[in-house]
């Protein structure tokens, strides 16, 4: 498992939401952990689980 962080806007149907959010996580993979930290605004902002969430820019690994 490795850790990953992500620091950036965040946008919801193509219109940016949020200009600045930071997330960690711990996945298997980079994929894994995009899912997990979108899953993760969802809840701790109170959108509908089939809202439409892009965490613009990269997600980093940390070591």
């Amino acid at each position: 498992m490795y850790k990953y962080r992500f620091s950036g806007p965040v946008s919801e149907f193509g219109r940016c939401i949020t200009e600045h959010w930071e997330g960690e996580t711990t996945a298997i993979s980079k994929a894994r952990a995009r899912a997990n930290l979108e899953y993760r605004f969802k809840k701790q902002h109170n959108k509908y689980p089939s809202a439409k969430i892009t965490l613009v820019g990269d997600i980093q690994t940390i070591l």
